[in-house]
């Protein structure tokens, strides 16, 4: 990767709120990373409490169990998470690095908004290639030939016993393809005939009434529409989203040559337009 401006994190642009460097904002991260933790432990609270309760949901409606039950375990998880001393800082998530001048927008969890419509495209897509470009360099040591005198290797003269290959990729989310999907129209017509009473006698017991059949009748039409969708795949822009892809591209960074380099000094000697012209990745 690039050598990349003070502020942008090394390597992947991830945020531990917890050891944060000096030139990063501690307030933001710290605020964002809470925020995502509180409302991840409230939804999976929320979820257990649906799951163990689910049997209770059938007892008489003038029981209060579950109300007590579900309002006691979400004070007690809500002092837990503002404790100081116990949850304050404990069990947070890392946080997508996050330019300055977008830290205070309403979607500052979701860059992808910010990126896309207020913020200038030449800084956007410096912060893409500094942040989201990674080159990887595979170095591999030649083999010794089986058979020396019948096939020689055209790149035993070049100096250096080692092999090397490299590729550049892009961390990305992309965008949810379009897809056909079939909306069912209102295909049937359901036809209820409301049911009637039938008396049998009982003799000196009186009369016994038994309720007859609901009749119906349903007529299908079978009618549909196909229009194009976007699949449903998350797009948010944050470490929360599990969509998250990795593609190969164009090698082309402006500091390729220097990332070669410290594999192989042999790059650092030669001039930026050769370097292009056997630049085949």
């Amino acid at each position: 990767k690039e050598d990349t401006a003070p502020e942008i994190p090394s390597g992947l642009p991830v945020v531990d709120p917890v050891n944060l460097p000096d030139s990063l904002s501690a307030d933001f991260y710290m605020r964002t990373a809470r925020a995502q933790r509180d409302r991840l432990a409230k939804t999976y609270l929320a979820q257990w409490n649906n799951e163990k309760l689910l049997a209770f949901n059938h007892l008489d409606g003038m029981s209060q169990f579950t109300t007590i039950w579900r309002g006691t375990t979400e004070k007690k998880l809500e002092r837990l998470l503002k404790n100081n001393d116990v949850g304050a800082n404990n069990n947070l998530l890392h946080v997508i690095w996050t330019p300055s001048e977008v830290q205070e927008s309403a979607d500052s969890e979701d860059l992808r908004p910010t990126l896309s419509f207020e913020v200038d495209p030449k800084k956007r897509n410096d912060e893409l290639r500094d942040c989201y470009m990674f080159v990887g360099v595979v170095k591999q040591k030649q083999f010794s030939p089986f058979m020396p005198s019948l096939f020689t290797n055209p790149l035993s003269s070049v100096s250096g016993e080692q092999r090397l290959t490299f590729a550049q990729g892009l961390l990305c989310l992309t965008v949810p393809r379009l897809t056909y999907h079939t909306f069912p129209e209102p295909c049937c017509k359901i036809t209820v005939t409301e049911p009637s009473l039938n008396i049998i006698p009982q003799g000196q017991n009186g009369q016994k009434i038994r309720p007859g059949n609901v009749s119906s009748r349903i007529e299908y039409r079978g009618n549909s529409t196909t229009d194009m969708i976007r699949q449903h795949h998350g797009i948010k822009w944050n470490l929360l989203n599990q969509n998250w892809q990795f593609k190969l591209c164009p090698a082309r960074c402006a500091g390729l040559k220097q990332i070669l380099a410290k594999n192989d000094p042999v790059f650092q000697r030669l001039q930026q337009d050769d370097f292009d012209r056997i630049n085949t990745h």
